[in-house]
This record gives C-alpha cells, structure tokens and sequence, in this order.
C-alpha cells in the first residue's frame, strides 16, 4: 500500500500528518525562542524579588535611624550642643586637673601643652601629661579622658616602674584634643 492510496482510503490521515507538520514547526520556530525567553524572564523576576527585599530591609534600617535620631532629638532639646566646641589650654587643663582628683592619681609630675595644628576645618590640641598613680586610678583616669564630650585621641601611653621599691608606676600619656576650628 502506498502512501497516496493510504490518504485516499482514510482522508483523516493526511489530517493527521499535516497536523503534525505544523506542530513540529511550530515548536521549532515559536515555543523553543518562547521558553528561552521565559527562562531569562524567571531569572530577571528573581533578581528584581532579592533587589525588593534588599530596599525593604533598607528601609527598615532608615525608620529605626530616623527613630533613633528622633529619640536622640528629643534628649537633647535644651541641651546646649558642645561635641567639637572650640576650648582652649587653660579649659583641658582644668578638666585634667579634676579628673585627676577625681580618678585619686597621686601626683600629676607635668601636664605640657605643645603645638596645635590645623587640618583642614579641624584643630589638634596636643598635651603630654606624666603622672604617678596606681593601675585602678590610671584606669579611671582613661576612662575620663575616653567618655570626654570632646573627641580625645591617646596618642601614646606608657607605664613604667622605676624601681622594685616604689610600687606605683609613671604613666606618660601623649593625647590630642580635637575639635571644630570656628573661624
């Protein structure tokens, strides 16, 4: 039996074959190109669905920062701002000289103020200071000097015991003052 007395016997079948044809070619042309597409489209979604996640996370950040400048706000009206105000020597001396006293630092040996330098808008106010005190009151004496309104940056530190007789150590501590230049 040949194939044009198959299709005159049963007309469906070239029905059939031409369907199938058509099917075969359109898969090839269309639906292949089509799901290629597709799949490139399910990535981009995906990347945009971590891009919206990553700014709503933002954005929670930026609320609890607003947040907490709101709060930082309301504790500081009718506080006078003094983070960088410009001081002076005599203004770190007097403050050393309570803080001393109050850490019970035994003997303040010297407290030098050297040159200020100016770096841009900043001013630097070093001071090298040598006292005598034990471990706790130096520890107390840091910790003045590190919870200070103004920006304080130790330079250097140093605590030495001169000799096996006396036990309370010299500290030498080389520190700078930063702050604002106001003019």
């Amino acid at each position: 039996m040949t194939l044009l007395t198959t299709v005159q016997k049963h007309p469906w079948f070239m029905f059939l074959s031409l369907s199938v044809l058509i099917m075969i070619y359109l898969t090839t042309y269309y639906l292949l190109p089509l799901a290629n597409e597709i799949k490139s489209l399910v990535v981009e979604i995906k990347s945009a669905r971590e891009l919206i996640a990553e700014a709503e996370n933002f954005d929670l950040i930026i609320s609890k920062l607003r947040a907490e400048k709101d709060s930082l706000d309301n504790l500081m009206k009718g506080k006078p701002i003094e983070i960088f105000q410009h001081t002076n020597n005599s203004d770190v001396i007097e403050k050393i000289s309570r803080w001393s006293n109050k850490a019970k630092i035994r003997e303040i040996r010297s407290l030098k103020p050297l040159k200020i330098r100016k770096v841009d808008d900043v001013l630097i106010m070093p001071f090298t200071i040598e006292m005598r005190g034990g471990y706790h009151q130096v520890g107390k004496f840091l910790n003045f000097l590190e919870t200070d309104i103004n920006l304080i940056k130790i330079n250097n530190l140093e605590i030495v015991r001169r000799n096996k007789i006396v036990f309370t150590p010299i500290v030498s501590v080389e520190f700078s003052v930063i702050m604002l230049d106001k003019e």
